[in-house]
């Protein structure tokens, strides 16, 4: 249902749900647009999503829901199954028991990701600064030890807040970062966000490398200089001295397979396909 408004420079408008102003001419809507604040707030909900979902995940595991599962599967709403996810989860059960080198699997482009809109995969899949690019709609655990599960879906929170508001946002209510820390965060949020094109993305990389962004070029490289995809890589999610020390192992898994994010050359599903 549409209300409409005082009549304007000659045209007549309508709003509906104070999130669309739609222009109409002789009874007939010809355009609709989002109202500034009704982009605003989209974005500010993105942004909050951002941060809520490993929250949510891991309140999800703190209620038992995972008990007797060997992974959690992190995974966006607007994908298809193609074929069974077996050969990146096997059976923990088993005699052999665990046979994966990771805790946690994310997913990066790859040179074998081939896409009838470029000619050479490095167009769609490496990053302006050379990086394996990284796509967040699908991220493996490993619930062998569920506190550690626990402590990478916090920390994955935090660094994503953290970069997003450039330090802004406190460690806790009434103990905010240093002046000196934001400088770090700032500098950080400003460099990966703009590199990896979104915010879980950006803190999944800072996550990989132990903070030590210097590294990111032997550990998420392009091609066979991406240690990541080669084999689990230890990562240290510790940031304060008082901490503990936590580490797991972080792998980068093909996209191609488990998230295909892109069209398909002739538009066909490649054999190995599993998730788009």
């Amino acid at each position: 249902d549409f209300e409409p408004l005082p009549e304007e420079a000659g045209q007549d408008f309508a709003v509906a749900d104070d999130n669309m102003v739609c222009e109409f001419e002789e009874g007939k809507i010809t355009v609709c647009n989002a109202v500034a604040n009704s982009v605003t707030g989209r974005q500010n909900k993105v942004v909050r999503n951002n941060v809520m979902l490993p929250l949510h995940i891991a309140a999800y595991l703190r209620r038992g829901k995972a008990t007797g599962f060997c992974y959690v599967v992190i995974i966006d709403s607007d994908t298809l199954f193609v074929r069974p996810l077996g050969a990146f989860l096997p059976d923990c059960t088993a005699e052999s028991g665990w046979q994966v080198d990771w805790e946690v699997g994310i997913t990066v482009y790859d040179p074998d990701f081939h896409v009838p809109w470029a000619g050479d995969p490095a167009e769609a899949g490496r990053t302006s600064g050379g990086f394996s690019r990284i796509n967040a709609g699908v991220v493996l655990i490993r619930l062998a030890q569920p506190e550690l599960a626990l402590s990478f879906l916090h920390r994955w929170a935090q660094a994503t807040s953290w970069l997003q508001s450039g330090g802004e946002e406190g460690l806790e209510e009434g103990k905010p970062w240093p002046d000196e820390a934001k400088r770090v965060w700032q500098d950080w949020g400003q460099t990966l966000l703009r590199e990896f094109k979104g915010p879980n993305q950006a803190s999944l990389a800072l996550l990989l490398c132990s903070y030590e962004t210097e590294r990111l070029p032997e550990l998420l490289g392009w091609g066979s200089a991406c240690e990541a995809c080669q084999r689990g890589v230890e990562v240290k999610l510790k940031i304060f001295p008082e901490e503990a020390e936590t580490q797991l192992r972080m792998r980068a898994l093909p996209a191609r397979l488990l998230n295909h994010p892109e069209s398909m050359p002739d538009g066909r599903f490649a054999p190995d396909l599993l998730v788009i």
